[in-house]
């Protein structure tokens, strides 16, 4: 009895094992399917990954796109420093053209010319000297005098040095 009682446990355990057992064939076949249902979930994954890649790609190549055509921050700066230059040198420039009209009017009240224009005379001794005041020339001397408009030649006939 006891051996029999063995016996039947492990004929059990036999029969146990025998179904756990699966067959060569069966055992590829079940692997070849888990193969396929890996390669094509890889395959699913692959595809997800490219088309997430692309589109990222398409978002990056856009953003590329948009920073082209934008202008450059310093581009701003740059414009408005060649406004404000341009502006100080007409500012400037027109300073000097009114500084130099200023000036160009000084020198015309200032020149012989317009003291000539005033009815002034230009007296020189026949050397050519200016005369300043009447001690430089003498009775009988020849002098020229010079008009806004022409010139004449005279003789002194009396010379007053003194002043008052």
């Amino acid at each position: 009895r006891g051996t029999s009682h063995a016996l039947a446990t492990r004929m059990q355990r036999v029969d146990h094992a025998s179904r756990r057992l699966v067959h060569p064939a069966a055992r590829l076949a079940q692997q070849g399917e888990r193969a396929a249902a890996l390669a094509s979930g890889l395959a699913r994954a692959w595809r997800h990954r490219h088309a997430a890649e692309r589109e990222s790609l398409a978002a990056l190549h856009g953003r590329f796109v948009r920073e082209l055509r934008a202008p450059l921050p310093q581009a701003l700066r740059l414009e408005r420093a060649l406004e404000g230059w341009q502006r100080a040198l007409r500012d400037g420039l027109a300073q000097r053209v009114r500084q130099t009209d200023a000036l160009m009017r000084g020198l015309r009240h200032l020149s012989p010319q317009a003291v000539l224009e005033r009815g002034y005379a230009i007296v020189t001794t026949a050397a050519g000297d200016v005369v300043y005041a009447a001690a430089q020339v003498a009775a009988q001397d020849a002098v020229t005098l010079a008009f806004a408009r022409g010139r004449a030649g005279a003789t002194i006939t009396r010379s007053d040095d003194s002043s008052g």
